[in-house]
């Protein structure tokens, strides 16, 4: 009977994730100790179980659950003795079983999101790379390295047992958290990249933004809804909105100069007359680009006036927009 993990929900879990490998041939591991420099595990054929008598030694304790991914042939061959060992030394545990090889497209994402369903929100991770046709343990960093960011969880631990290198029935642990230290510069190093292009391209990180036609939403509505879209760039950026709730633009005199000053990033508008004097088949849109002005348009003609899940929508497009250009 597989043992699972029952924890405390106000505290994060600690999780133990590993592949179970066939070994060399299909004809498994060779016993070995693995060692660090002040560390030496009993002698075992299991990296899993050597990094878990690791884990228990630097920290006091073993993590609250320890997650072991198998494919059929790693599970036919040698997961009946890793839980007898696992259990033996009183680690709770979970099998991840049946798991293809990764040969294609499907079963690379089959994989990754196995490894993304372990996780839990605020789980501290504990990642063993050393199994897996080399490939495996880089999907598994790689969807541990995502719900760092999606689910707020943290990679505490990460090492390779090196048992090629092994000297007199010794092999080495080797720690690999720099490389996650690495993932995590280069991730901060891209936001900080993003929000100066953001900033290159609106200066004084203020989009300005003119509304326009049959609306039936005011401005401070729509400074909401475009504040929760853009949010997910990460940044903080300010909105300035001119509003004219004017149908007939052509009987507003302030409001086509005030289009025409080309001071605008975005115009959002509602149902008009898009019919332009002196131009019969120009409709606004069209004026916008003969005029060369610079905003992006976002709206409709026809149609009831927009409405708070138009302008959602339309937010969301703008949040796009922004995105798109600091790429």
């Amino acid at each position: 009977m597989e043992k699972l993990s029952l924890t405390n929900n106000s505290m994060p879990r600690k999780i133990f994730i590993s592949f179970l490998g066939t070994g060399p041939a299909n004809k498994g591991y060779d016993k070995v100790c693995y060692a660090n420099t002040d560390f030496k595990s009993t002698k075992t054929q299991f990296i899993q179980q050597a990094t878990l008598q690791w884990i228990k030694k630097s920290e006091g304790a073993l993590p609250d659950i320890s997650y072991i991914l198998l494919t059929a042939k790693a599970k036919e061959l040698h997961w009946g003795a890793l839980k007898k060992r696992l259990a033996g030394m009183g680690a709770k545990y979970k099998a991840v079983k049946n798991l293809p090889k990764g040969d294609s497209d499907k079963e690379i994402t089959r994989i990754f999101k196995a490894v993304d369903e372990i996780i839990q929100e605020g789980d501290r991770i504990y990642l063993d790379l050393t199994h897996g046709f080399r490939y495996m343990p880089m999907i598994m960093l790689i969807a541990s390295h995502s719900a760092m960011i999606t689910k707020k969880a943290s990679i505490v631990y990460c090492s390779y047992g090196s048992f090629l290198s092994a000297e007199n029935k010794v092999a080495p642990i080797i720690d690999l958290l720099p490389i996650v230290k690495l993932l995590e510069e280069t991730s901060q190093k891209g936001e900080e990249q993003a929000k100066a292009e953001l900033f290159e391209k609106f200066p004084e990180k203020k989009i300005k933004i003119l509304v326009c036609g049959e609306v039936c939403v005011g401005a401070k509505e729509i400074e909401e809804q475009l504040n929760i879209a853009v949010s997910k760039i990460n940044t903080t950026i300010e909105f300035e909105i001119v509003y004219f709730a004017a149908y007939d633009l052509m009987k507003n005199a302030k409001m086509m100069k005030t289009i025409n000053s080309d001071a605008f990033d975005f115009i959002i508008y509602g149902p008009m007359p898009h019919k332009f004097k002196g131009s019969s088949d120009m409709s606004f849109e069209n004026y916008v680009a003969a005029k060369k002005l610079k905003a992006k348009v976002f709206g409709q003609y026809k149609g009831g006036a927009l409405n708070k899940f138009k302008i959602q929508n339309i937010a969301k497009e703008i949040a796009k927009n922004v995105n798109d250009n600091c790429k």
